[in-house]
């Protein structure tokens, strides 16, 4: 019997907001060309819909986003003989999701836990706002092949200066969510992930005040 296929994303509406889940939870919410043309395609549909006023970004599970989709590259290295060429497209592809996120006319928050790594850690930077649970980890480099480090470090200079990220990218390093607000990766900490969507409300109740 054919099993039914997962959506990486789940799309709701609470009233005037567009809610957005990251729904691979099994695998920590991996970020692969799949997932990346599904973001790229709802944000732009999003200019068309004057009745959302503000998109949030969450994840299903303990990790926002582990990083790169293992499973996709092992696929693209099995069977390609233009590994470069498919590794760097995957990149394009979520590059290209988050300048859409990036340039998203309307506020994009986002609730981020566990694990925040590759282009979970592009989200988390290109949002106009940024929740870190408490037990956030930010990696800045999940080591497959350069790909993460070759479309990552433009995002981060949304946040992060450039000797800054440059230096963290290299490093690969860890970073906690406290170190993460310094360096403005996030701006807000929550104690655990229900206090974190709690602020969402309270976010969009400033935005629906502020806007009528």
């Amino acid at each position: 019997m054919t099993q039914p296929q997962i959506q990486p994303l789940l799309l709701r509406r609470r009233n005037d907001a567009l809610w957005i889940t990251l729904n691979r939870p099994e695998s920590g919410n991996p970020i692969g060309q799949r997932l990346a043309d599904e973001l790229n395609s709802i944000f732009a549909t999003i200019p068309t819909d004057r009745s959302i006023r503000a998109v949030f970004i969450d994840a299903a599970g303990a990790d926002f986003c582990v990083g790169l989709d293992k499973e996709e590259l092992k696929s693209v290295l099995a069977g390609s003989t233009q590994k470069t060429d498919q590794l760097t497209a995957i990149g394009h592809s979520i590059g290209a999701a988050l300048r859409a996120v990036s340039q998203c006319a309307i506020p994009v928050v986002t609730v981020c836990q566990g694990t925040i790594a590759s282009g979970g850690l592009g989200l988390a930077c290109v949002a106009d706002h940024t929740l870190l649970v408490a037990d956030a980890k930010i990696q800045l480099n999940d080591g497959l092949h350069g790909v993460s480090s070759s479309f990552l470090a433009p995002f981060l200079l949304h946040r992060i200066d450039q000797s800054k990220a440059n230096r963290l990218v290299r490093n690969g390093e860890e970073i906690g969510a406290p170190e993460a607000v310094g360096l403005g990766i996030g701006q807000e900490i929550v104690p655990d992930i229900y206090r974190g969507l709690e602020r969402v409300d309270e976010i969009l109740n400033q935005i629906e005040n502020r806007d009528t």
